[in-house]
Parts: C-alpha cells; structure tokens; sequence
C-alpha cells in the first residue's frame, strides 16, 4: 500500500509544471483587459496621451479584482484536481492491499460492497468514512483556503496581496511609460516583464497547497476511516545539499515523538500536514491490527 500511495504522490508531483502554468494563465487573462484599455486610449501611432494617464490607472483599479477572482477560481481547479486523485488513488490502493471481503469481516462494512463491478472506490470511501467522496473533497480543498499560515495569512491573503502587487506594478509601469512616450508595444514588454517577475511567487503558492491538499486528504481519510491508527511522514530531499536536513519535514521524519516509531505520529497531527511551504513530504497511513 505504501508504495502505491508513494506512486500516487509522485504522479501528483509530475504534475506541479502544469499546476503552476495553469495558475499563472489565471493572471494572463488580465493582459486582455490592459490591451483593451490601451487600445481605446491609444494615438494612431500607438502612444498613449499624457493627459489620459489618470483615466487609464483609474479603470486599472478595477484590474485587481480580475486578478483575485481569475486566481482564486484557477487555484481552487488545482486543488480539487488534487484531492479528487488522492482520494480515488487512497481507497483504490487500500482496496487492493486489504481486499473488499478483509473490510467487510474485519471492519464490518456492507456485504453488498462485494458485489459491485464500478464505482468501488467510492462505494468504499463512503462505507469508511460516513460522508460522500465529494464532500471529502470539497473538505480538503476548503482547508488549504482556510488554514492560517505562521505569519497568519490565509490563502485568500496571499492571492490578494498578489493581485495586489501586481497592479500597482501595472500602474507604475504605465504611468512611467506614458509620460516617456512609449507605444504600446513597448508598454507590453515592460508589462510581460511585471507579470514575469511574479511567477514564482505564484509557484510557491501552488505547489505548496497542492501539496498540502495531498497530505490533507490521506490525514482528514485516517481520521474519519477509523482503519488507521497513524501516519508516517516520508521525507524527499529538496532544495540546495545540506538545506533539506533543515527543514522541519526532515526533522519530523526522523523524531520518535509518540513513541510510536521514528517518523509515526497519531492521526490527528497537524504539523505533519504542512512543515514548510514546497514541503516535498508525503503521509504514510499505518493500518489499525488485524488489517496489517
């Protein structure tokens, strides 16, 4: 089982490139809307008027909702994408190494399990847990937005300050290169520079709650599944040699706080859920015995 949930995390980690560049075409959008404005204020010649600086940056404060609500929706795809596949790839693989007629004699669920041919998964996820593989989902994904971050931001603060930095980065972009006379063309290499210059904070976002709602969807299973009496935390090493024996999933990993095993902490721990941001880290359940 642990390596199928080990080949499961790996998947998901495949795929944080097109995580991040779906996020990052979220703000992409917004290049549409500044050409639009431009466009309709532009000479024949493709230079702004200085005296139209002011109503250009006035429909530019509108560009900050834009940006919030086209990252926010496109984040919230990320995760549920995420929390979906770790749910459907959890239940699968403790079906496989437990077997359905284990669950049903040792864990009591319906005999009637047996007899299905689709939908298994979820049949099984649903007869664990006491809730809809659905609402399991929309749980994870509402806990990376909630969750409060040591520097007690949550996920909505950090999209904001995003959209935030972003266009006033805008505003002074233009307003410098209307009163130096530049046209548009120039005015959109410099705005391709702005949005360039925020791409990685977009990437530390997505791949830290992408992750994050990986190892928040096999914790929130082994609490409510009532299988599991703990998780292991795996540590990958990440980042520059000798940084990664710094960071708090490796120190985790390699503790025996409970006295349960170096790296085993009791189901309902929190720490282990998110150690830092870009934590590489994944969630090992430990069966309950009789289930081993």
């Amino acid at each position: 089982m642990d390596e199928a949930i080990i080949e499961l995390y790996e998947t998901i980690e495949r795929s944080l490139p097109r995580k991040n560049s779906q996020v990052r075409r979220a703000i992409e959008k917004s290049r549409l809307t500044i050409a639009d404005i431009l466009a309709k204020h532009a000479n024949p010649d493709g230079t702004i008027p200085r005296g139209k600086v002011n109503v250009i940056l006035d429909e530019i404060l509108a560009l900050e909702n834009e940006i919030y609500r086209n990252l926010q929706r496109e984040l919230r795809l990320v995760l549920e994408d995420v929390a979906q596949k770790t749910t459907i790839g959890l239940a699968e693989a403790i079906i496989a190494y437990i077997g359905i007629s284990q669950l049903i004699e040792v864990v009591g669920l319906p005999a009637a399990l047996a007899e299905l041919t689709i939908g298994v998964a979820e049949a099984v996820f649903s007869a664990l847990t006491g809730t809809t593989y659905r609402n399991h989902v929309n749980s994870s994904v509402n806990s990376a937005f909630n969750r409060i971050g040591e520097d007690g931001l949550v996920l909505n603060d950090r999209i904001r300050n995003i959209a935030q930095v972003l266009r006033n980065e805008i505003e002074v972009t233009l307003r410098q290169s209307i009163r130096r006379g530049e046209g548009t063309t120039e005015i959109f290499r410099r705005l391709e520079q702005v949005f360039s210059d925020l791409s990685w904070r977009l990437d530390v976002i997505t791949e830290t709650e992408a992750l994050y709602t990986l190892r928040q969807t096999i914790g929130k299973f082994a609490e409510d599944s009532g299988i599991f009496k703990a998780l292991k935390i795996v540590d990958f090493p990440h980042g520059e040699p000798g940084e990664h024996e710094r960071h708090k999933c490796y120190i985790y990993a390699h503790r025996d706080e409970h006295g349960l095993g170096e790296g085993v902490y009791p189901v309902g721990t929190r720490k282990i859920r998110n150690p830092h941001p870009r934590c590489r880290s994944v969630l090992l359940p430990v069966l309950i015995d009789g289930l081993e």
